[in-house]
């Protein structure tokens, strides 16, 4: 059966059982039990319905079973219980008991109201049975449970259930008195008779443990006791009696603190008698010694008692108590918990008169203990007290307990409400004034708690903790007197308890603190101990005594015994002075361990994460001491924390962390020296650090923060010997720097009056005076001997620095007796000799002897010192002994491979002996660090040896070029790089600037950096570098002539390299003995001085190099520039006569190449072609490795061969070139570059452009220049155009070549749309239709003229051609307004590049400057500029009628006439796009005329021919349009350009023609002749067709018309004449009158959205 059966099986029994049809329910139900038999509800619904047709087995049966099926869930019993109380039949009593309990078990933790109702019913249930005691026991339950509902609820039950209680209580009672008394009868002297009569009284006494109930308790009680008194005289040797007896009289004093009966010493001593192992006997001896303040023996007695009879809550009650006497606070916890624990066992209630008065003691008991000072559970107190409370326990006792423990829980106000309420009940509570003297002074009212504490002295002057309170709050005022005092109070208090060690821990503080006598502390401590060894306080001064006493191991001895015993809660105080002992007797180690142990228990503990980092540091765990000092600040923001953290940074090199942290430390307390100190020496840190970086400057303020702290420390302390130490340490780094960086040092005004240093003499006075005051301030420091070792380095830099003679001894002299004093001082210290063996080397001393002696001690001293070594080694080297030099430095670099000293001495060894590992040397040791001698040493040897490298590959040149030749100039170069690599370069040039900064009259250092900027490029600085070196010769008085002739040559040379031509020839003039290359240099600044044009100046300087050159090469070299400068002058004859010269040099290999290609111009532009013949003849002999000179080459061979009228060999040469190196990205490019000038196989010069900027990246913005005008030169799609000249301008934005050639892509694509617009204006309705074929034909072969600048191309320009005139107005300046603004702005451009050339060649701009223009010359820069003037002006004029004749007059006046005609020419050939802009309009006869003579000069444009027949078409002239057009056809012929859109161009026009009526035949064969040629074209374009089938229309042949436009339906679909297909579709059909097929296609026109759609619809209704 489904489940879903089921649920509604129940949902009908229930239904039914509502509606009271009981026999419905049990057929609904039967039908559930068949699937399910113990299905619950349905076994409650069968109750209930067979319940009510009185069918009482099977209800009983069905309620039964339904229990046991589920026996968690209520509803069944609930159902049974109602059953029985129904019946009201005894035999269902019982099972009306057990339904009652179970239900009241099920709600005992979910509803305290149904639990306390069915427990009441549970009680009545038994009642019925006639079992009080059950009963009162179910009643009972449910009082207790009262306390978790309502106070109204229980206002309304408890009355009513306690009145039940009573009378069951007072009857049961009424009938167990009749039972006694004939127990009493029937005993007869029987002992177990007897017991069992006084045991049965107990179980009558505990039915009920409420006094407001049971009333005769007290006669009770008395029968007990009655009952054992006549046992204990009739049985004589019975113990049950008498240890009862004794039981009864310890409830009476512990429980309700009544005193003890006299006669219990006899019974004492009976029992003692009978059995002497009775644990009740101990428990009377133990109380005895508590009443004789025997408190240990008390304590042994009950021990023994306890483990004889442990389950008794009285003897756990009882040694509570004497524990608390004891200040065993945690093991009175432990007995009150045990006492609580055994209260509620069957076999420890029956001897009990109360229970409920035992707990209560038992819970007071436990609350005492845990009030201790000792343990901070006071939480736990506050919920017992407040649990008592809610128990009806409202006495004086539980409120004061509840004041105690808020107090000690920092609770102040709650613990005074509570005082000032017991007090304002009784004046006289003593306790209460003692709680409120505490409150008052944790208010810090010492006064008012004075006052009250010694009220409660008055009222009880024997009670200890009253004097100890009074102690504390006088120990707390400030006054001497007081205190005293206090200690008498805290010795009256240890007089008074003299098993409390809290009196004797504070008479040891006192004595501690106050008396500074450790010994009577350690006694009072150590006493404090021994009477409680958890008092943790006491336990840890007594350590601090010991070890201030000097006791370390017994200090260590005790907290390591501490750390054992102490509970984990209090052990980590333990293992954290356990770990700072550690830490201070050195074991770090042992203390990390202790202090881990610490934090695991007490993690955040700040104290004991310091104490952890300190150790850490202590070890050299550096990252984990900072990490633990962090810990320690988060925790406690400590002082100490956040100066080790910044210490810590310090040390790892974390300057600039460390220099933060400081600030904030003293920002916190800026007094506070350590934080002062530490920020001075991490300042001083980050000085050296810049140093050894060279960031002098950085260095510099950073000495300056180092003095400012230093100041503020010596204003709190000067007599700090560190400070002065540090002091004098940073004035001494700064040394080495120059006066210049030293000026911006700040000196604070309490160390010198000069608030900036002017010299380093200054600077080192300032330190020797640091040094005597560290002298004055501790002379006896076992650290002295380091301050004359810098005492001595001092005086040594200021003989270095002092030019007279007489002081130079007298310093050298006090130098050398300073660090013999340090030496006399610490004579064992290794540093102290390696100085004195130094200082004894400097010439002012010259003790040699001595200073080997140093040396060689020192390496005794200490063998493994890597600079001794060094020094040593330079020692030999002084004295030529370079054997022994070497092995110095090789023991140097043994001992040490980082130390700079030894690789540089290893260097000058090798540089001295001409070593190949010398480079390598100098190179590592420069590599290793900034040392001056390394760089100059590194900077001599690499620019000596290009010097020589350069020499050198001159003279192999010359061998290799007289014999093999085999050996290339770039081969030459990478010989040359792997000698002085180009990162040994820039390291060395890097270096000579450092150099150059630290000391500026290095003349070397300058020298070597201004000729390794040259090499740079890096002019203006050389120049600079090199004007330095002059300034600081003329200001020398030992230069030397040829130093200076040098040094000016130099400087003259990086005057013409910058462009200062005029300053160079000067500086040249100042040399005493020009050299060959000076002569050189000083005429290549007369050839580039173009205001002064001294052409005859520069060719005698050529000359008189030419008397100084000795080289062949050299002597070919200055003839050919001498041959320039003749040329410069116009002296053409002397230009050909030195060339002559230079090329007949020998040998022949000696002939300077660039003088062959310069005599092959110089002919061709004499046009003396039998010379230019010669000359490439032996241009082609010369064996060139340059590329560029290889592409000179081949670029003169095919000029020579264009001008002979071989334009294709020329391409034919470059081929030749290219094939010998492809690799070769030049030689692509030259080749691209000709075939763009020749017009020679234009078509392929986009593929080979391309090929050199993928060669060579460089490249690429000359070659996207020329890929874009070949585009348009060959009339490709204009789009690619557009963007390759977009990419040029990206690629070199300088060059106003790109910008022209940008300017022309936006023209010709502003040219498309107005040439279609305006033709749409003025032609007829037939011509527009031919003229939309032409324009899809144009854009089906790629036709830039007719492309749209949106993208659609010319077929998207034919849909907006409308076949009937004036339907829509077209706009015919929109595209090419849309494009002027961007012409304009290249024009704007390119004038302003014209105009950067112009400044500069007016400053005289320097060669590398100038080379970031694409073209140098200014003349070719005024051309292009006069050509975008022109193609602008002739936008602006055709879009905006503006008039620019002006300015185009104002730039064209600077050419000749000659040169505007080829302005006019290039603007037509390279700029092509602007032809089409005359198609906005017919031009006049002038301005045709103009264009015919542009044409006519360049006939090789077939660009051109179409333009010049466009004008004349316009023009009404369409006889000379053919003939042009037949020009351009020739002329694309020529050019191996497709002539298919000129013959496209031939149709349209015929059929212009035709429709005009004029000589149609002669037309339309001219139309059909060009169409079979168009349609011969191996490009698929649907152009073709589409005019074939107008020309058959127009013969009349609609049929055949139709089919081929019903052909060209499907091939256009998709494409832009899709739309014109369409409509001339539509006419034929209309033509063969088939309306049917003429309105399907007017539908598809209209779907399709065709803009003819209009005009065919009229046409439509008109024709049908």
């Amino acid at each position: 059966m489904a489940s879903k059966e089921v649920k509604a099986a129940l949902k009908a029994a229930r239904e039914a059982l509502d509606k009271k049809e009981y026999q419905d329910v049990l057929k609904h139900c039967k039908v559930v039990l068949r699937a399910d038999k113990n299905n619950y509800m349905a076994l409650i619904f069968i109750g209930v319905a067979t319940s009510e047709l009185q069918q009482l087995d099977q209800a009983y049966a069905a309620f039964t079973k339904a229990t046991n099926s589920n026996p968690e869930l209520p509803l069944a019993w609930q159902g049974l219980a109602d059953f029985c109380v129904k019946q009201k039949d005894p035999k269902y009593y019982k099972d009306l008991t057990l339904c009652y309990e179970r239900l009241a078990r099920i709600n005992e933790s979910k509803d305290p109201g149904k639990f306390c109702d069915f427990s009441v019913k549970h009680g009545d249930a038994w009642l019925q049975r006639e079992q009080p005691l059950q009963a009162l026991a179910a009643w009972q339950a449910a009082l207790e449970r009262m306390a978790d509902l309502p106070a109204e609820v229980v206002d309304a039950k408890r009355p009513v259930l306690c009145q039940k209680v009573s009378s069951v209580i007072t009857s049961q009672l009424s009938v167990e008195y009749e039972y006694i008394d004939q127990l009493r009868s029937a005993r007869l002297g029987d002992a177990n008779a007897a017991k069992s009569f006084i045991l049965y009284l107990f179980r009558v006494l505990q039915i009920s443990d409420d006094d407001e109930i049971n009333e005769h308790r007290v006669v009770i009680e008395q029968s007990i006791v009655t009952e054992c008194q006549e046992m204990r005289q009739v049985h004589h040797d019975d113990t049950f009696c008498r240890e009862l007896l004794c039981l009864l009289q310890l409830v009476q004093v512990y429980v309700y603190e009544q005193p003890m009966a006299e006669e219990c010493s006899a019974i004492r001593d009976e029992l003692a008698a009978l059995a002497e192992d009775s644990a009740v006997l101990q428990f009377v001896i133990a109380h005895n010694c508590v009443m004789q303040n025997q408190l240990q023996e008390a304590r042994e007695a009950m021990e023994r008692g306890l483990l004889l009879r442990s389950s008794c809550p009285l003897a756990w009650l009882m040694s509570g108590s004497l524990l608390l006497r004891l200040h065993a606070y945690n093991d009175a916890c432990h007995s009150a918990r045990q006492g609580l624990c055994n209260l509620d066992t069957p076999q420890t209630r029956e001897y009990l008169l109360s229970p409920s008065r035992m707990k209560i003691a038992l819970q007071f008991c436990n609350v005492k203990g845990l009030l201790s000072e000792d343990e901070e559970k006071y939480e736990e107190a506050i919920s017992i007290c407040m649990e008592l409370c809610k128990q009806g326990c409202t006495g004086a006792d539980v409120e004061l307990l509840l004041a105690q423990a808020y107090m000690l829980n920092g609770d102040v106000t709650q613990a005074a409400d509570i005082s000032d309420t017991l007090l304002r009940q009784d004046r006289s509570n003593h306790r209460a004034l003692c709680i409120q003297a505490c409150t008052e002074a944790a208010q810090e009212h010492l006064r008012s708690a004075e006052e009250s504490i010694s009220e409660a002295i008055d009222l009880c002057p024997t009670i200890s903790e009253y004097h100890l309170q009074l102690g504390r709050i006088l120990w707390q005022c400030h006054e001497i007197e007081k205190k005293s005092l206090a200690s008498a109070h805290f010795m009256q208090a240890a007089k008074l308890d003299p098993q409390d060690s809290r009196p004797f821990y504070e008479i040891g503080v006192f004595f501690a603190d106050l008396e500074k006598n450790t010994s009577k502390a350690q006694r009072c401590f150590q006493k404090a101990v021994d009477l409680n060894s958890g008092n943790l306080k006491a336990v840890i001064r007594l350590g601090e005594c010991l070890q201030q006493q000097g006791n370390l191991s017994e200090a260590m001895e005790l907290y390591q015994k501490l750390t054992i015993s102490m509970p984990s809660s209090q052990a980590h105080v333990a293992w954290s002075h356990l770990g700072a002992l550690q830490l201070d007797t050195g074991h770090s180690q042992d203390a990390i361990a202790s202090l881990q142990t610490a934090l695991r228990s007490q993690p955040r503990e700040g104290s004991t994460w310091e104490a952890l980092g300190t150790a850490y540091l202590n070890r050299g765990s550096y990252s984990s001491a900072l990490k633990a000092f962090l810990r320690s600040v988060q925790l406690s923001s400590s002082v100490y924390g956040l100066c080790k953290i910044a210490d810590i940074k310090s040390r790892l090199g974390l300057n600039s962390e460390a220099i933060v942290d400081y600030r904030r430390l003293l920002e916190m307390n800026d007094t506070y020296l350590p934080g002062l100190k530490g920020l001075a020496d991490s300042f001083l840190c980050l000085a050296k650090d810049c140093m050894a970086k060279n960031f002098d400057k950085t260095a510099v303020d950073c000495v300056s923060e180092v003095l400012a702290a230093i100041a503020r420390a010596a204003a709190i302390n000067p007599r700090l010997m560190c400070l002065w130490k540090l002091m004098g340490d940073a004035c001494m780094l700064l040394v080495p720097l120059p006066t210049d960086v030293l000026q911006g040092l700040c000196i604070p005004s309490m160390f010198s009056q000069l608030q900036h240093p002017s010299s380093r003499m200054d600077l080192l006075l300032l330190a020797s005076r640091a040094y005597a005051q560290c002298q004055q301030v501790c002379p006896d420091s076992e650290y002295m001997h380091w301050v004359w070792h810098d005492i001595a380095v001092n005086c040594y830099e200021q003989m270095k620095d002092e030019a007279r003679d007489q002081n130079r001894e007298k310093l050298a002299q006090q130098s050398l007796e300073a660090i013999q004093t340090a030496i006399r001082l610490r004579p064992d210290d290794c540093s102290h000799w390696r100085t004195l063996g130094v200082l004894c080397t400097h010439q002012a001393i010259n003790r040699l002897a001595l200073a080997q002696h140093a040396l060689i001690k020192a390496l005794q001293l200490q063998p493994d010192d890597a600079m001794t070594w060094s020094s040593l080694g330079s020692l030999y080297i002084s004295q030529n002994n370079i054997e022994l030099a070497h092995k110095a430095f090789a023991k140097a670099q043994a001992v040490d491979p980082e130390c700079i000293s030894g690789w540089l001495g290893q260097a000058m060894v090798a540089e001295l002996m001409q070593h190949d590992e010398t480079q390598d040397l100098y190179h590592h040791a420069s590599d290793l660090g900034y040392h001056e001698q390394a760089a100059l040493g590194l900077g001599h040897w690499v620019c000596s040896n290009l010097l020589t490298s350069n020499a050198a590959d001159s003279h192999n040149r010359e061998g290799a070029d007289s014999t093999d030749g085999e050996e290339t100039e770039q081969q030459q170069q990478q010989q040359q790089q792997q000698r002085v690599p180009i990162a040994t370069q820039d390291l060395v040039l890097d270096l000579m600037e450092k150099v150059s900064r630290r000391h500026p009259d290095s003349n070397a250092a300058l020298s070597m950096l201004g000729l390794m900027l040259e090499r740079r490029k890096l002019f203006s600085l050389a120049e600079q570098a090199h004007g330095m070196v002059c300034a600081n010769l003329a200001d020398s008085t030992l230069s030397d002539q040829l130093d200076t002739d040098t040094a000016i040559a130099n400087h003259a040379r990086a005057l013409c390299l910058c462009g200062r031509y005029a300053e160079s020839m000067a500086k040249f003039s100042n040399v005493a003995n020009p050299r060959q290359e000076d002569f050189c240099w000083w005429a290549l600044a007369a050839f580039h001085d173009r205001t002064a044009l001294q052409h005859g100046l520069c060719i005698q300087l050529f000359e008189k190099a030419l008397q100084l050159a000795t080289h062949p090469r050299d002597m070919s070299a200055i003839l050919t520039a001498a041959a320039m400068a003749a040329y410069q002058g116009g002296d053409l004859e002397m230009c050909r006569k030195y060339l002559m010269s230079s090329s007949q040099v020998q040998p022949e290999s000696a002939v300077c190449q660039q003088g062959l290609c310069t005599l092959t111009g110089l002919a061709v532009l004499l046009k003396d072609m039998t010379l230019a013949t010669a000359a490439l003849v032996e241009l082609r002999k010369a064996n060139m490795t340059d590329v560029t000179m290889i592409a000179t080459r081949a670029y003169i061979e095919s000029v020579y061969v264009m001008i002979l009228g071989e334009a294709d060999s020329g391409c034919r040469k470059w081929m030749k070139e290219i094939h010998r190196s492809p690799s070769d990205g030049e030689l692509w490019s030259g080749l691209g570059r000709y075939m763009m000038q020749s017009r020679t196989s234009i078509s392929k010069c986009h593929h080979i452009t391309a090929t050199a900027a993928r060669i060579k990246p460089s490249l690429a913005s000359s070659t996207q220049l020329i890929s874009s005008l070949s585009q348009l030169s060959l009339g490709v799609d204009s789009r690619a155009a557009l963007r390759t000249a977009q990419k040029a301008v990206f690629s070199c934005p300088t060059s106003c070549y790109a910008w022209a050639a940008l300017a022309a892509c936006l023209g010709a694509r502003a040219g498309a749309s107005v040439d279609g617009d305006n033709q749409q204006q003025q032609q007829q309705p037939q011509q527009q239709q031919q003229t939309a074929v032409a324009a899809a034909a144009a854009a089906s072969s790629g036709d830039p003229y007719w492309d749209d600048s949106e993208g659609g191309g010319g077929a998207a320009a034919a849909e907006n051609v409308k076949v009937d005139t004036g339907n829509v107005p077209h706009n015919a300046e929109g595209k090419l307004a849309d494009r002027t603004p961007l012409i304009a702005m290249c024009y704007v451009k390119v004038k302003a590049i014209v105009q950067q050339v112009q400044q500069q060649d007016k400053q005289h701009a320097d060669i590398g400057s100038c080379m970031n223009v694409e073209h140098t010359q200014l003349r070719s820069a005024q051309e292009l500029a006069a050509w975008m003037l022109v193609y602008y002006h002739f936008v602006q004029m055709r879009a905006s009628g503006a008039n620019m004749q002006a300015e185009e007059a104002t730039f064209l006046s600077t050419l000749p006439l000659a040169e505007r005609v080829e302005l006019r020419l290039r603007l037509i050939s390279l700029l092509s796009g602007a032809s089409q802009l005359m198609a906005s309009g017919p031009l006049n006869a002038a301005q045709t005329a103009a264009v015919r003579q542009v044409v006519v000069a360049n006939a090789d444009s077939h660009m051109a021919w179409q333009c010049l027949a466009f004008c004349y078409n316009l023009a009404g002239s369409p006889i000379a349009a053919e003939v042009c057009l037949r020009q351009a056809i020739v002329a694309a012929a020529q050019s191996g350009t497709s002539s298919a859109v000129i013959m496209l161009r031939l149709v349209l026009l015929g059929l212009q023609q035709c429709t005009m009526g004029s000589d149609s035949e002669r037309w339309m064969a001219l139309a059909q002749e060009a169409l079979r040629e168009a349609q011969r074209s191996p490009q698929q374009s649907i152009a073709p067709h589409l005019l074939h089938s107008m020309v058959i229309f127009h013969y009349g042949n609609a049929k055949f018309a139709g089919r081929l436009l019903n052909g060209l339906l499907t091939r256009s679909e998709g494409t832009g004449v899709y739309h014109l297909v369409q409509y001339y579709a539509l006419r034929a059909q209309l033509k063969l009158k088939n309306y049917d097929t003429a309105k399907a296609l007017l539908k598809d026109m209209e779907r399709a959205g065709s803009p003819f759609h209009m005009t065919a619809f009229q046409m439509f209704q008109s024709l049908s």
